[in-house]
């Protein structure tokens, strides 16, 4: 004869919120008589989902024979043409292509895309890189031929005319007025901005440097009465218009671009607004002279 196991009554204090109430129950029992009625069962919300998440609803007004139409998978990248066939009184049909029909391959599509963008937007990178590459050996060619071109101008010094040094003087003005209108003016436009803007200091520098020089040579030419004064003079002039261009055009560039908080390899902003004012005082001393 099998043996009945009767389960343990002991008491157990009711499992309903604000409910103090202790009772006696087997094991598994979590609430008092009054809440064991069904009106205190918390029941969850059933929520469907929308038949149109992964559905598409075609109205049609067929209603005797199967027809079929063509449609486009809508996942993104993926425009397979498919057919559907359209039943009477039916208006649900599939959305997806049959190879994107699964959720997990839905999924999977949408991993690969972001994978291959991740690639593309590396690729544009790297090509970004080898742009400003290309910028940066521009720049550092215009700087090699302006330091062959001091060098040969230090090489000739005493064997030159004043005259001379003052033709010297005006191309190598022209040619940083030049350089700062293409920096100005977005031709390194693939270069990084601050390397532009390293630039135009640089170039600001040749300005200063030159236009100092033009004034000591003016002035030693009128002090020793030089024979081509008049010439001297005519350059001078030209000179002292193109640095009053260069001042301009960095004057506006820096206005519109110079970040008070910009800072590169130990060059700041307080750095170039005293370049500046250096070029206002060669302005200043330069309209003294003639």
């Amino acid at each position: 004869m099998n043996k009945i196991k009767h389960q343990k009554i002991k008491e157990k204090k009711c499992c309903f919120p604000g409910c103090e109430v202790v009772f006696s129950g087997i094991h598994v029992a979590k609430y008092c008589s009054e809440h064991k009625q069904s009106q205190y069962r918390v029941r969850k919300e059933v929520i469907f989902e929308n038949v149109e998440v992964n559905n598409i609803i075609y109205e049609h007004e067929n209603t005797t024979e199967i027809k079929q139409i063509e449609l486009s998978c809508p996942l993104e990248a993926c425009n397979s043409k498919f057919i559907v066939d359209i039943y009477p009184t039916q208006t649900i049909y599939p959305k997806f292509c049959p190879e994107h029909r699964n959720e997990n391959k839905r999924q999977m599509h949408l991993k690969k895309l972001a994978h291959s963008k991740k690639w593309c937007d590396s690729f544009f990178c790297l090509k970004r890189r080898v742009i400003m590459s290309l910028g940066r050996l521009e720049m550092i060619k215009s700087l090699a031929n302006r330091i062959a071109r001091c060098a040969d101008q230090i090489k000739d010094l005493e064997r030159k005319s004043r005259l001379e040094t003052m033709k010297d003087i005006l191309q190598e003005l022209v040619d940083s007025e030049q350089e700062i209108a293409k920096l100005v003016t977005g031709r390194y436009s693939g270069v990084d901005h601050t390397e532009v803007l390293r630039h135009a200091f640089d170039e600001s520098s040749n300005i200063l440097n030159n236009g100092n020089r033009a004034i000591f040579a003016v002035n030693v030419a009128l002090e020793n009465n030089d024979k081509n004064i008049l010439e001297i003079k005519k350059i001078f002039l030209k000179a002292k218009e193109s640095v009053f261009k260069s001042l301009k055009q960095l004057d506006n560039y820096y206005k519109m671009n110079l970040n008070p908080k910009f800072h590169q390899h130990g060059l700041t902003a307080k750095d170039i607004n005293k370049r500046m004012n250096d070029l206002r005082k060669l302005k200043f001393e330069m309209d003294r002279i003639v």
